[in-house]
């Protein structure tokens, strides 16, 4: 698929396939999709540290200085928990980096089994023939609860370690462009990796559990959504703006709000979004508030913090919303619809619980207050990929059959125009609706 390439930092970015099972109303189905995923580069430990660590150059190394507390520290967040493996002798062991030694590798000494001391650059010297060059440095200590040394010369980084740290601006670009491929080119790769030898439907294992494996994409039948309508004035006039392209985009130049200013560039939306960090979390929301009457609050939350909040804090938040609203528009949304982002499937439940009630709580300080609610989880990180023949589909396609949940209200909707790569569509999970009520 390409390999691997070096993006700088001790990291390279490896091609790969993603594979897993989902319960979908054609049955079980196999999801298989190209990913690209960042591992640490398998190379010797010191010339692993020279890409991760400024300081230690090639003359640094020459000047044979002992790191300072700072450095030495630097060095260990680098190295800690990766594994490595030793290539003085001949083993297929591995071992893992738990801290660096305080001292320099020079002022290292140990206890045989017989009790006798040895320094730590004699013992290589009469045991493994070779004479430590960079006595300066800190040894690794491979063992939590027991003293045991590996010069860091004499170490490797092992492959296939993925990389668990942050990527810098620069690594996450580069591994982007890796995953960029238009839709024919990606379609082309997976059904490639399916029917490869070493790919999710090649072995015995499916013939032992008396199934098989089907090697083509799934078919379905989509909708496209019609897009929404803009009112822009127009020489005192006010008129509808329906995008016709195929990429479903407005032209904003030269047009006139119905409330407002000529609109000289493009980049920012025409809604009021208010953004409050509260209890881990990042709120986003916006007020439809039509002039024909409209009463619907929509709420955008976008969790920055894995675990739901637990404190009044988002009671608090709620009823600042709501007395928002009350304020900006004379009364209580009859209808409230809630997007949660940040939430795995295993989370659904408590989270729905959790925020559901917390909604309620917020509710019943305003007498008699009942409004009807909508709670859906937004997620875009999956790997569901839609293909219209090798083209991304058009903006608004909606597919809410066959590749959905046997049981549970689900959907995807690609709501943009993909210029770059290959679109993923936004999975919704509809947790509660009585908005129909």
């Amino acid at each position: 698929m390409g390999g691997q390439r070096d993006i700088g930092g001790g990291v390279v970015g490896m091609r790969g396939f993603f594979q897993s099972l989902r319960p979908t109303q054609q049955g079980l189905s196999l999801n298989v999709d190209f990913s690209v995923m960042a591992f640490h580069e398998s190379i010797g430990v010191i010339p692993y540290l020279q890409k991760k660590c400024s300081f230690l150059t090639d003359d640094f190394l020459r000047r044979k200085r002992v790191l300072s507390e700072e450095e030495r520290k630097q060095v260990q967040s680098a190295l800690k928990n990766v594994k490595i493996f030793v290539c003085h002798r001949e083993t297929h062991q591995r071992f893992r980096v738990y801290s660096l030694t305080e001292e320099a590798t020079e002022d290292l000494k140990f206890w045989d089994r017989s009790g006798k001391e040895y320094k730590l650059v004699d013992y290589f010297r009469d045991q493994y023939n070779h004479e430590i060059e960079f006595k300066n440095l800190p040894c690794l200590q491979i063992s939590r609860s027991k003293p045991c040394y590996l010069p860091m010369e004499l170490c490797t980084v092992c492959e296939g370690q993925k990389f668990l740290g942050k990527l810098s601006d620069e690594q996450t670009a580069q591994i982007l462009k890796m995953g960029c491929q238009r839709p024919g080119e990606r379609k082309d790769i997976i059904n490639n990796v399916v029917k490869c030898a070493f790919g999710p439907a090649s072995g015995s294992y499916s013939n032992q559990f008396n199934f098989q494996v089907s090697k083509e994409m799934t078919q379905l039948v989509g909708r496209v959504l019609q897009p929404p309508k803009l009112k822009f004035g127009d020489t005192g006039h006010v008129r509808d703006m329906t995008p016709n392209r195929q990429d479903r985009q407005w032209n904003f130049l030269n047009s006139h709000v119905t409330e407002g200013s000529t609109v000289r560039r493009c980049g920012g939306l025409l809604l009021a979004l208010v953004v409050q960090v509260s209890n881990m979390l990042a709120y986003q929301h916006s007020y439809v508030n039509y002039r024909t009457g409209a009463n619907i609050s929509v709420h955008l939350s976008n969790a920055i913090s894995n675990s739901p909040p637990r404190n009044n804090g988002e009671l608090r938040y709620h009823d600042a919303l709501l007395e928002e609203f009350l304020l900006e528009n004379k009364k209580l949304p009859s209808k409230i619809i809630f997007f949660r982002d940040g939430v795995s499937e295993t989370q659904f439940q408590k989270v729905l619980k959790e925020e559901l009630q917390a909604i309620r709580i917020a509710c019943k300080r305003f007498d008699g207050y009942q409004p009807l609610v909508t709670f859906t989880v937004v997620q875009k990180r999956h790997h569901t990929r839609l293909f219209h023949s090798d083209q991304n589909v058009p903006p608004g396609t909606v597919v809410d059959t066959v590749i959905t949940h046997p049981r549970e209200f689900d959907f995807y909707l690609c709501s943009h125009w993909g210029t770059k790569g290959t679109s993923r569509p936004t999975h919704y999970h509809v947790l509660w609706d009585v908005s129909i009520g």
